[in-house]
């Protein structure tokens, strides 16, 4: 992936109100994706971050999907804006965008590596023996699904179309355009809508 940085900008932190908001735009043209604009915000005085990925094309509020069934499908690419949500049902798993929720590129394998993170800690700090019982069947099937004894899907939707899951087999991945009445039902993050209409006025 190429990239461009475009500006670096100070402006007001909307956590701690200083102007050491440092602002930093990067394009990057993402094979089989198209240019997509990189943000990252950093506040030097209290340590605020946040990332977004932001298409420079309008694109159409979307569903991926993509059956995870081997070896190969884990390294398919996973583009996440801050307002997608990403379900992997065979895992019960459901990430949504929160407040503080974050852009990210990576592939199938880092999707599984961040679920594999958060349930381990998840884990730690129980200690309801179910909930312990039900994150050792997640890590244990994460592992199978690494070595291809199991078979998962992994699904991404954003109402702002901004993600999207792209493999070398582009017939692997099924894409659809959200319903008016699926959108409603997303979240998309307070930090990014604050950032949007921030940048409108």
């Amino acid at each position: 992936m190429k990239k461009n940085t475009l500006k670096v900008t100070v402006s007001k932190c909307p956590i701690c109100g200083n102007e050491t908001l440092m602002e930093k735009m990067t394009t990057v043209v993402i094979p089989h994706f198209g240019e997509v604009l990189l943000l990252t915000l950093q506040c030097e005085k209290c340590g605020f971050k946040h990332s977004d990925i932001i298409c420079t094309a309008e694109r159409i509020p979307s569903r991926y999907s993509l059956k995870v069934e081997t070896s190969q499908d884990l390294y398919a690419k996973v583009i996440r804006s801050s307002t997608a949500t990403i379900r992997i049902p065979e895992l019960g798993i459901k990430v949504e965008p929160g407040p503080s929720s974050t852009a990210f590129i990576t592939n199938v394998e880092g999707i599984l590596e961040r679920v594999k993170d958060v349930v381990e800690i998840a884990k730690r700090w129980t200690k309801n023996k179910k909930k312990q019982k039900r994150c050792d069947k997640i890590l244990s099937t994460i592992e199978e699904v690494k070595s291809g004894k199991e078979k998962i899907t992994i699904i991404i939707e954003d109402p702002l179309g901004n993600s999207a899951i792209i493999h070398s087999k582009k017939d692997k991945v099924i894409m659809e355009k959200l319903s008016q009445e699926e959108i409603k039902k997303l979240k998309t993050g307070f930090i990014n809508n604050t950032f949007r209409f921030a940048k409108t006025q």
